[in-house]
């Protein structure tokens, strides 16, 4: 524990925000921590979802052209399908890459290079400067059976590979992270000034309380507390001023019989004195 709050010489009023402070210290942690996992999460749960989905559809888009050999159009497939689900999606499409059944490269998309072109290199493709994540999926050709018969297994004709960038998927977590840690902080800050205003609130009744039990101790006995609290603190209110009250009552009674005794001590006196004045005379 921090040793200005919490020493012998710490202030009543640092005690108590200490005291209110720090299970609302434990609980935002736990909930950056919490929302730390969430956002990652869940982001990366929206990326696997949004690179199979385009992958999925480029898969069965790529069918028919695949099917009859038709490498010229697998460009306009592609890019028909990848830039609304890109737009849609928010995330950018860094590369895609279509194979045949054996794995040789039929045709290569890149977002940082120029135009596509209809290729067939057999080599890897470049890998991208930007941290990607690549989803794969086969391009299957659905044959129909009759009714009566098994539907026969599907023929791979190839298959598609997209990459999407990992830079928009962080920024999005990051923008999203901030803003949740922002209303933390805020909620956090809330609470903090609430717990100032308590404490302070507290402290300054305790204080005056004591101020009043340090005036009694020095004679004034006319010093009264103003009950501004209905708990426990009223009831030590009320009880000062009622010790204050007794002692200057108590006090006021004394003075009262010390005047009577005085009056009567001097009448007595005046009495000698006229005694012995008489005596005298004879």
């Amino acid at each position: 524990m921090v040793p200005f709050l919490s020493g012998p010489k710490a202030s009543i009023h640092r005690q108590i925000v200490l005291i209110a402070l720090t299970p609302a210290l434990v609980i935002a942690l736990l909930l950056v921590f919490v929302i730390y996992q969430n956002n990652l999460r869940i982001s990366l749960y929206q990326l696997q979802q949004q690179g199979q989905l385009l992958a999925a559809r480029l898969a069965g888009a790529l069918e028919y052209p695949l099917a009859i050999g038709a490498s010229e159009q697998l460009s306009a497939v592609v890019e028909s399908a990848i830039k609304p689900a890109a737009a849609i999606m928010g995330t950018p499409v860094q590369a895609v890459t279509v194979l045949d059944a054996e794995g040789r490269a039929l045709y290569e998309f890149s977002a940082a290079d120029p135009p596509p072109k209809s290729t067939r290199k057999t080599g890897p493709s470049p890998r991208p400067a930007e941290a990607a994540t690549v989803f794969s999926m086969p391009v299957a050709l659905q044959t129909v059976g009759l009714k009566e018969a098994a539907l026969p297994e599907p023929r791979i004709m190839g298959y598609v590979k997209v990459q999407l960038s990992l830079l928009t998927a962080q920024t999005r977590w990051q923008q999203r992270l901030l803003e949740e840690l922002g209303f933390v902080i805020l909620l956090f800050g809330i609470i903090s000034g609430f717990a100032y205003k308590i404490g302070r609130h507290l402290s300054n009744t305790i204080r005056e309380i004591a101020d009043a039990i340090q005036a009694i101790k020095n004679g004034q006995l006319a010093i009264r507390l103003p009950q501004t609290a209905a708990h426990e603190l009223g009831t030590l209110q009320e009880g000062v001023n009622l010790l204050a009250d007794t002692l200057e009552r108590g006090r006021a009674q004394l003075e009262t019989e010390l005047t009577k005794v005085r009056g009567e001590y001097q009448t007595a006196l005046q009495k000698l004195e006229e005694a012995n004045q008489a005596k005298s005379f004879f």
